[in-house]
């Protein structure tokens, strides 16, 4: 694997913010490699993070929000980096403190839970499921015993586990969703609100069927510069042992997270801040690590279908026949 280090110890020349944008600290972005089946032959650049509040530490750290290239990009578009109705002050608080932006985006995530409901009952009776539940097994010790069991084996003299217990949680399968919060130019905060609020909704669905689930929220493009590359930044929102937290997942429906945050970071991890907004291919999804990536095109008349079969997918058991 290559890596790819920008080096941050001095400002970043020709920087859309202007020569006042200083990095302090190491940043590092990995090669993937090329992906397969790309007929332009492109690579899948990623850096990774281990939180949204991480990110922004170090976004902070590379531009400053008060540095004059910032104030001069971000003159006269509050309301498209930010969200109608939504100031600076709150992108900042909202996601440093994991706080949703408004009332309408808690709404949102309840309007995809109760979709989800059944989105999940269609895929499930089209499939066979993996075993993603603890079941009750018989063993030689431990747990408690079995009495009929116990008297059949002494009556017959057949060696026979006796004691019930349950399976363990750990072999729960683990399911690696992400959703991709890169959205382009014309949308507005009502299509991050219904993005993540997709991704959290599916992610509680499967929880409630007996999956582990990890989330990623993730900044994938094609760069728009000269190599016409795939960048990706990639932050953990939720770790396997936690439950689903709504009000701090949809902190991450910030549009700020991408147009206030993310382009700054991007210049400086991909020295290339523009992109193009498309689906991730499927050989890019492998390489991230992730059974699902959500995105923006899934929104409108096809997203029910979409979903479905995207489900379908990660709960089906690839040995049933």
């Amino acid at each position: 694997m290559n890596r790819k280090i920008a080096k941050t110890d001095g400002r970043t020349k020709g920087s859309m913010f202007g020569q006042l944008c200083i990095t302090r600290g190491d940043t590092i972005s990995e090669c993937l490699g090329k992906i397969e089946g790309d007929h332009r032959g492109r690579k899948l650049h990623v850096a990774h993070f281990e939180s949204i509040r991480k990110y922004v530490e170090q976004a902070e750290r590379v531009c400053p929000a008060d540095s004059q290239g910032m104030l001069e990009f971000l003159y006269g578009r509050e309301e498209w980096t930010h969200g109608k109705g939504i100031t600076p002050e709150q992108t900042i608080e909202g996601l440093r403190r994991g706080l949703a932006p408004s009332e309408a985006a808690r709404e949102e995530f309840r309007n995809q839970r109760q979709a989800m409901k059944g989105i999940m009952s269609e895929a499930k009776a089209q499939v066979v499921m993996k075993s993603n539940r603890r079941k009750r097994v018989h063993q030689w010790g431990g747990g408690s015993i079995n009495m009929n069991r116990y008297m059949v084996a002494k009556r017959t003299g057949k060696p026979t586990p006796v004691y019930r217990t349950m399976t363990r949680r750990c072999d729960t399968p683990t399911i690696r969703l992400a959703y991709n919060y890169c959205l382009s130019h014309q949308n507005k905060l009502e299509s991050f609100l219904q993005t993540v609020a997709m991704a959290g909704a599916l992610a509680e669905a499967l929880i409630a069927e007996g999956f582990g689930v990890t989330i990623d929220a993730i900044s994938a493009s094609v760069n728009d510069g000269p190599n016409r590359d795939w960048k990706c930044t990639t932050i953990r929102v939720k770790h396997l042992e936690e439950p689903v937290n709504p009000e701090r997942l949809m902190s991450t429906a910030y549009p700020g997270l991408l147009r206030f945050y993310g382009f700054r970071m991007d210049e400086s991890l991909f020295k290339y801040y523009n992109g193009n907004c498309l689906d991730v291919p499927v050989q890019a999804v492998k390489m991230l690590g992730y059974d699902s990536i959500l995105g923006k095109s899934w929104n409108g008349h096809e997203q029910r279908q979409r979903l479905i079969g995207e489900v379908k997918a990660v709960i089906a058991d690839p040995n049933a026949r």
